[in-house]
């Protein structure tokens, strides 16, 4: 799929109408007739468009990762800090994505009390979609990386919380969503749809629920 360079976005120019190049993926960038040039996102659910965000193109260019990161938490339902620790080897295009025990909540007590590699990691299911981002941030990886997401300014440090949220108030979202909210507005939509509450708390590596733990 042919993407968007930095050196077209600079060369495209306003026409009498709005001007739309696609960039893939439901992104496209959009120059008004004045010369403003706004990144658009659109996206789907059920089949219908739900919303559609507009971003300045520098804002867009310069948080790149970041909203990739964004996509890659709504496509497999990861918690923030399991994404923003993740390392480029531990993902599999193949199998999926390995979270290792210690980074998940419900593995990470036996997993500290046991030997290094007793618990096999938590296997995220990789769509399509979500094979492609990665891809590309591999593509972006630059070098001593040390995780997929990295500190802008330390290679070996990982993104901070702080910057995903950032991003999402820039994108439109301020008081309306944070990277730990995404989780549970995935599990809503999904029982909604009328998925097993089995299959949504394994996807989502939660416990299971009875009357001993049910506040």
């Amino acid at each position: 799929m042919s993407r968007l360079t930095v050196l077209g976005i600079r060369r495209a120019k306003a026409k009498s109408s709005v001007n739309t190049l696609s960039d893939g993926r439901g992104l496209s960038l959009r120059i008004e007739p004045s010369g403003v040039k706004l990144w658009h996102f659109r996206f789907y659910w059920q089949n219908k468009q739900q919303r559609s965000r507009s971003v300045g193109y520098r804002v867009m260019r310069r948080d790149r990762r970041i909203v990739l990161g964004i996509r890659l938490l709504l496509l497999t339902a990861v918690r923030p800090g399991e994404l923003r620790y993740a390392e480029p080897d531990h993902f599999d295009l193949v199998k999926g994505g390995n979270v290792p025990s210690e980074q998940v909540k419900q593995l990470q007590r036996l997993a500290l009390s046991l030997p290094k590699g007793a618990v096999p990691p938590f296997v995220v299911p990789l769509p399509r979609q979500a094979i492609e981002i990665v891809e590309e941030l591999l593509r972006l990886r630059f070098h001593g990386q040390k995780y997929l997401l990295p500190h802008r300014s330390e290679p070996q440090l990982c993104i901070s919380e702080n910057s995903l949220n950032q991003c999402l108030r820039r994108l439109g979202f301020k008081d309306r969503l944070t990277t730990h909210g995404i989780r549970a507005t995935i599990s809503t939509s999904l029982n909604e749809l009328g998925y097993p509450r089995e299959w949504i708390e394994e996807r989502l590596c939660k416990p299971k629920m009875d009357s001993r733990n049910l506040s």
